[in-house]
């Protein structure tokens, strides 16, 4: 099997759903030239119409781009919010960002007279975590035990995100204290 991405993958699930790429619009960076190389290799055979923008034009840089830079300013203010220290900011970003991105599909949009989420436009169902919705940093207490008859039975932590392919109530949660994050349900 030749070397494959992500993108090679989603191709192929989306071409199975009935909803194939039919063409891709991207700078010519190595690792988009090695992506079309893949594309059309003999084990992935897919038809996809490549189209190579030019530097410095609004193409590399409009609505994706844009995208990007609303993810990271909704991950700084989130991270302000719940008073974070700048010296654990760099363990949890990938965390926020994440939550981020996952809230970013909750997004109510408009396409062809049709307000629907982002997420259900694409085809999927409403995420689990929907009807369960949290504030990015709150505390929340997890249950570890019981620790002799006067020990404490929970951990207050802090909510950090949402678990994939679980539950809508299960949460990653973090403790400050032993500086670990794990999944749990509330």
């Amino acid at each position: 099997m030749p070397w494959s991405s992500p993108c090679v993958s989603a191709f192929t699930i989306l071409r199975k759903r009935g909803q194939p790429v039919l063409k891709i619009r991207q700078d010519n960076l190595d690792e988009n030239k090695k992506l079309v190389k893949c594309l059309k290799c003999k084990d992935w055979k897919l038809d996809v119409q490549v189209e190579y923008t030019a530097r410095d034009t609004p193409q590399q840089n409009s609505l994706a781009e844009q995208g990007f830079t609303f993810i990271s300013s909704k991950t700084r203010t989130a991270l302000n919010a719940a008073n974070i220290p700048q010296d654990q900011r760099y363990r949890l970003f990938s965390e926020c960002a994440m939550t981020m991105t996952k809230l970013d599909w909750l997004n109510i949009v408009e396409i062809d007279g049709v307000i629907k989420t982002r997420f259900v436009h694409f085809g999927y169902g409403l995420p689990k975590f929907a009807h369960y919705l949290n504030t990015w940093g709150e505390a929340g207490t997890i249950k570890n035990g019981k620790v002799g008859k006067t020990g404490n039975r929970g951990a207050t932590c802090m909510f950090i995100g949402y678990v994939n392919n679980h539950e809508g109530y299960c949460y990653h949660m973090w403790n400050p204290v032993t500086n670990h994050s794990a999944k749990h349900a509330m």
